[in-house]
């Protein structure tokens, strides 16, 4: 029977560009895995397609109207930064 942990764990390596020789020197040297549990993990692996989730595509934002877009219709004019307060009186 295939162990999933076996299978995630080479797929994993695959999907980091590990080679496949590499991967074997891994999992039987310090993993302890038998030869033929590798290669029944490869071929489960290569015979399964790998689900790719995409993404949904993005929608377009809505734009504001150009055709209402500001534009200065005369020379631009200083802004004024003091206001004049009015002190009303309490009778």
């Amino acid at each position: 029977m295939i162990n999933q942990d076996l299978i995630s764990f080479v797929r994993g390596q695959v999907a980091r560009g590990t080679s496949e020789t590499d991967i074997y020197r891994m999992l039987m040297t310090s993993g302890g895995w038998t030869r033929s549990d590798i290669s029944e993990a490869f071929s489960f692996i290569k015979s399964t397609p790998t689900r790719t989730i995409t993404p949904p595509a993005p929608t377009p934002l809505q734009s504001v109207a150009t055709s209402q877009t500001a534009t200065p219709s005369g020379p631009l004019q200083p802004v004024q930064t003091s206001q004049s307060v009015q002190s009303s009186s309490i009778a």
